[in-house]
């Protein structure tokens, strides 16, 4: 699949999850009293400070980055990669790694990766899958709580909990992170293949 249809695709969903997350929370708590988010609980932003903070935080953090996913390219590398898992421990780390290994790396963030450029479009386009599952949750769960009264969603949702704030909405991020990680390495080791193979192929 073409690069640019991925990051079409991503683009329309985080924009739509997060507009829909925006809408629903001015909808049934336009005064912001429950509102989880830090700039509201500890700084008592307004919803003006709120969208704009929203709007300006998805562009630099996950717009850009997914810009970038868009616009670059993988790096000429230093070996060849015979597999998926080699091609992302060289994308990132600058060696292959070990499967283990890597996968270890890669969710504790240690060692850090080499390139930060590759992962920049790594986070362009996973970090924007995730927060965009992470957002149409968000924005079921005001409805099922909100609106429909489902109790029984309500009770597993309160009993999920860091301190006083719910963390249900959180449980399918990390797994989307993975999912949409997995999605990057393989289209890319693809289009990585086929520029061997036949260079005037190879994505422009």
């Amino acid at each position: 699949m073409k690069r640019s249809v991925l990051a079409l695709g991503t683009f329309v969903a985080v924009s739509t999850a997060r507009a829909a997350d925006l809408a629903t929370t001015f909808h049934f708590n336009p005064s912001l009293s429950r509102e989880a988010n830090p700039l509201v609980t500890w700084h008592g932003a307004d919803p003006k400070a709120l969208l704009i903070f929203n709007v300006v935080g998805l562009a630099i953090l996950f717009l850009a980055p997914l810009f970038l996913y868009w616009r670059g390219r993988p790096k000429v590398l230093a070996e060849k990669a015979e597999s998926v898992w080699d091609f992302a421990s060289l994308l990132l780390y600058d060696r292959i790694m070990p499967k283990g290994r890597l996968i270890r790396a890669f969710l504790l963030g240690s060692p850090l990766p080499k390139d930060w450029f590759q992962f920049l479009r790594l986070w362009g386009f996973a970090g924007c899958w995730a927060l965009a599952i992470g957002s149409f949750i968000v924005t079921f769960s005001w409805w099922a709580v909100s609106d429909l009264h489902w109790t029984t969603y309500q009770t597993i949702r309160s009993s999920i909990t860091i301190g006083s704030y719910p963390v249900l909405e959180l449980v399918p991020v990390i797994p989307t992170f993975i999912a949409a990680a997995v999605i990057f390495f393989r289209t890319e080791f693809c289009d990585y293949k086929r520029a061997l193979t036949a260079p005037h192929l190879a994505p422009r």
